[in-house]
């Protein structure tokens, strides 16, 4: 017996499931998230919460610039606080190819209008006393910025339930019913949920989900450090 019944499930609720349903959501849509977990409890909630244009990656700047721009207003939007700032990146070369990768980043930034300024080693240790000699230079990027994983994934969760959105913490996705090419249902450990559009937004689990309707999506978890500094 379905529990109920929308628009639209989005799975997964973190910062990228549950930042797609609360604009669904103010678009008019009847929309149920449903987490395994608890909301930012996985890769959303253990992140360094860096916010920036993507200038290594070409094809993404443009979204990153969106990015930017988006975060500056979220506090506002939501409702609740994202702990946003808007402080810069700097980052830091200690080879001559690391070097090198600056300068194609910094030349791939002004094509695409994106404000970034080369520094060498002096301007660099007066920004951060005590830096390795070997420092070679670095770039700033004073558009990007840091906001509170934890803070901004619970922001879009009750900025979402705000909106008349639906949201199941604790349940797991099982399965997903397909009819004549398109979805119609999604099998939880809470019971069925009717709707005929998924969203996928389950990090590297989301290929778990593809293969239920038969998609392969070429996505791993990958670990990676990250040092907290004063």
């Amino acid at each position: 017996m379905p529990v109920d019944s929308a628009d639209i499930v989005v799975i997964g609720g973190g910062v990228s499931g549950l930042s797609s349903a609360y604009f669904l959501a103010r678009a008019g849509k009847d929309v149920v998230v449903v987490e395994k977990g608890t909301v930012g409890g996985e890769a959303s909630g253990r992140n360094g919460g860096m916010i920036s244009e993507r200038i290594d990656e070409p094809a993404l700047i443009p979204m990153g610039v969106e990015s930017v721009r988006l975060w500056e207003t979220l506090h506002d939007e939501l409702g609740y606080p994202t702990e946003f700032i808007q402080q810069g990146r700097l980052q830091v070369a200690v080879s001559e190819e690391e070097m090198g990768e600056l300068f194609s980043e910094r030349d791939q930034a002004l094509r695409h209008g994106v404000s970034v300024d080369l520094l060498d080693p002096w301007e660099i240790r007066d920004m951060i006393p005590g830096l390795s000699e070997r420092t070679l230079g670095g770039m700033f990027s004073p558009n990007a910025g840091h906001a509170n994983p934890q803070r901004s994934v619970q922001a879009f969760a009750w900025a979402f339930q705000d909106r008349g959105g639906r949201l199941y913490q604790n349940t797991a996705v099982t399965g997903i019913q397909v009819a004549d090419g398109r979805v119609t249902s999604v099998e939880t450990t809470a019971g069925t949920i009717v709707a005929d559009v998924v969203v996928a937004a389950a990090g590297p689990q989301t290929a778990l989900m593809a293969e239920m309707v038969g998609v392969h999506v070429p996505v791993a978890p990958a670990r990676v450090e990250i040092l907290a500094t004063a």
